[in-house]
Protein backbone atom coordinates (compact mmCIF):
# COMPACT_ATOMS: atom_id res chain seq x y z
CA UNK A 1 0.00 0.00 0.00
CA UNK A 2 1.34 3.41 -0.97
CA UNK A 3 0.01 6.96 -0.82
CA UNK A 4 1.01 10.47 -1.83
CA UNK A 5 1.45 13.55 0.33
CA UNK A 6 2.15 17.10 -0.74
CA UNK A 7 4.79 18.94 1.28
CA UNK A 8 3.64 22.58 1.33
CA UNK A 9 6.97 23.86 2.65
CA UNK A 10 9.06 22.15 -0.05
CA UNK A 11 6.30 22.35 -2.69
CA UNK A 12 7.03 18.76 -3.64
CA UNK A 13 5.21 15.45 -3.52
CA UNK A 14 6.45 12.66 -1.36
CA UNK A 15 5.38 9.07 -1.18
CA UNK A 16 4.80 6.86 1.81
CA UNK A 17 4.56 3.11 1.54
CA UNK A 18 4.72 0.01 3.66
CA UNK A 19 6.92 -2.91 2.76
CA UNK A 20 7.93 -5.91 4.81
CA UNK A 21 6.38 -4.50 7.99
CA UNK A 22 8.14 -1.15 7.78
CA UNK A 23 6.99 2.28 6.62
CA UNK A 24 9.07 4.33 4.18
CA UNK A 25 8.80 8.02 3.26
CA UNK A 26 10.66 9.52 0.32
CA UNK A 27 10.48 12.70 -1.73
CA UNK A 28 9.45 12.22 -5.35
CA UNK A 29 11.25 15.47 -6.25
CA UNK A 30 8.33 16.73 -8.31
CA UNK A 31 5.59 19.30 -7.90
CA UNK A 32 3.57 17.85 -10.80
CA UNK A 33 0.57 15.90 -9.48
CA UNK A 34 0.20 13.89 -12.68
CA UNK A 35 3.82 12.73 -12.57
CA UNK A 36 3.49 11.92 -8.83
CA UNK A 37 0.38 9.76 -9.47
CA UNK A 38 2.22 7.92 -12.26
CA UNK A 39 5.13 7.21 -9.91
CA UNK A 40 2.66 6.03 -7.25
CA UNK A 41 1.28 3.46 -9.71
CA UNK A 42 4.74 2.16 -10.60
CA UNK A 43 5.74 1.91 -6.93
CA UNK A 44 2.58 -0.04 -6.05
CA UNK A 45 3.23 -2.33 -9.03
CA UNK A 46 6.84 -2.93 -7.96
CA UNK A 47 5.72 -3.85 -4.44
CA UNK A 48 3.14 -6.28 -5.87
CA UNK A 49 5.76 -7.87 -8.17
CA UNK A 50 8.07 -8.41 -5.18
CA UNK A 51 5.27 -9.85 -3.04
CA UNK A 52 4.21 -12.21 -5.86
CA UNK A 53 7.78 -13.34 -6.42
CA UNK A 54 8.06 -12.03 -9.98
CA UNK A 55 11.06 -9.93 -9.00
CA UNK A 56 13.36 -10.50 -6.05
CA UNK A 57 14.73 -7.92 -3.67
CA UNK A 58 18.52 -8.49 -3.56
CA UNK A 59 19.83 -9.47 -0.13
CA UNK A 60 21.81 -6.29 0.61
CA UNK A 61 19.54 -3.90 -1.26
CA UNK A 62 17.89 -0.89 0.35
CA UNK A 63 14.15 -1.66 -0.11
CA UNK A 64 13.15 1.99 -0.68
CA UNK A 65 15.80 2.58 -3.35
CA UNK A 66 14.95 -0.70 -5.08
CA UNK A 67 11.19 -0.03 -5.10
CA UNK A 68 11.47 3.63 -6.15
CA UNK A 69 13.72 2.67 -9.09
CA UNK A 70 11.27 0.04 -10.39
CA UNK A 71 13.67 -2.69 -9.27
CA UNK A 72 16.69 -1.37 -11.16
CA UNK A 73 18.92 0.20 -8.48
CA UNK A 74 19.83 -1.62 -5.30
CA UNK A 75 21.37 1.14 -3.20
CA UNK A 76 23.31 -1.63 -1.51
CA UNK A 77 23.92 -1.20 2.15
CA UNK A 78 27.58 -1.59 3.03
CA UNK A 79 28.41 -4.73 4.94
CA UNK A 80 29.08 -3.95 8.58
CA UNK A 81 31.05 -6.03 10.97
CA UNK A 82 28.87 -7.77 13.51
CA UNK A 83 28.69 -5.74 16.70
CA UNK A 84 29.32 -7.93 19.73
CA UNK A 85 27.92 -7.21 23.15
CA UNK A 86 31.40 -6.71 24.56
CA UNK A 87 32.44 -4.30 21.78
CA UNK A 88 29.18 -2.35 22.25
CA UNK A 89 29.88 -1.79 25.94
CA UNK A 90 33.56 -1.05 25.29
CA UNK A 91 32.67 1.59 22.69
CA UNK A 92 30.05 3.07 25.02
CA UNK A 93 32.43 3.42 27.97
CA UNK A 94 35.37 4.63 25.85
CA UNK A 95 33.42 7.30 23.94
CA UNK A 96 31.35 8.64 26.82
CA UNK A 97 32.51 12.24 27.40
CA UNK A 98 34.09 12.91 30.78
CA UNK A 99 31.88 14.65 33.32
CA UNK A 100 28.61 13.79 31.60
CA UNK A 101 27.58 11.34 34.30
CA UNK A 102 28.19 11.22 38.02
CA UNK A 103 30.77 8.74 39.25
CA UNK A 104 28.12 6.78 41.17
CA UNK A 105 26.07 6.41 37.97
CA UNK A 106 29.11 5.12 36.09
CA UNK A 107 29.81 2.62 38.87
CA UNK A 108 26.20 1.40 38.73
CA UNK A 109 26.37 1.04 34.95
CA UNK A 110 29.64 -0.87 35.33
CA UNK A 111 27.95 -3.36 37.66
CA UNK A 112 25.07 -3.84 35.21
CA UNK A 113 27.44 -4.28 32.26
CA UNK A 114 29.45 -6.84 34.23
CA UNK A 115 26.29 -8.80 35.06
CA UNK A 116 25.05 -8.72 31.46
CA UNK A 117 28.38 -9.98 30.15
CA UNK A 118 28.35 -12.70 32.82
CA UNK A 119 24.88 -13.97 31.90
CA UNK A 120 25.03 -13.43 28.13
CA UNK A 121 27.81 -14.45 25.80
CA UNK A 122 30.11 -11.45 25.36
CA UNK A 123 30.69 -12.62 21.79
CA UNK A 124 26.95 -12.57 21.00
CA UNK A 125 26.07 -10.20 18.19
CA UNK A 126 23.82 -7.39 19.34
CA UNK A 127 21.72 -7.50 16.17
CA UNK A 128 20.79 -11.14 16.82
CA UNK A 129 20.04 -10.99 20.56
CA UNK A 130 16.53 -12.07 21.51
CA UNK A 131 14.65 -12.68 24.72
CA UNK A 132 15.37 -16.39 24.38
CA UNK A 133 19.09 -15.59 24.90
CA UNK A 134 18.36 -14.45 28.44
CA UNK A 135 18.96 -17.01 31.18
CA UNK A 136 15.81 -18.54 32.65
CA UNK A 137 14.64 -17.09 35.93
CA UNK A 138 13.61 -19.91 38.25
CA UNK A 139 12.89 -17.76 41.27
CA UNK A 140 12.59 -14.06 41.95
CA UNK A 141 15.92 -12.29 41.89
CA UNK A 142 15.02 -10.05 44.79
CA UNK A 143 12.89 -11.17 47.72
CA UNK A 144 11.15 -8.27 49.35
CA UNK A 145 10.03 -8.54 52.92
CA UNK A 146 7.69 -5.88 54.10
CA UNK A 147 8.56 -4.79 57.58
CA UNK A 148 5.72 -2.78 59.06
CA UNK A 149 6.56 -0.56 62.01
CA UNK A 150 5.04 -1.75 65.26
CA UNK A 151 2.41 0.56 66.71
CA UNK A 152 3.65 2.09 69.90
CA UNK A 153 1.10 2.62 72.67
CA UNK A 154 0.33 6.29 73.28
CA UNK A 155 0.31 5.83 77.05
CA UNK A 156 1.03 3.22 79.67
CA UNK A 157 -2.72 2.71 80.14
CA UNK A 158 -3.03 1.33 76.57
CA UNK A 159 -0.20 -1.12 77.17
Amino acid sequence: MAWLEFDDAAERYRIRFRFDGRQYKRSLKTADGREARAMLGRIEETILLIERGRITLPENADPATFILSDGKRTGEKPERDALTLKSLFTTYTDELPKGVKEESTLQGEGIHIKHLLKHLRSSATVQNLTVSDLPPVSEPIVKLELALPQRQPASLAEA
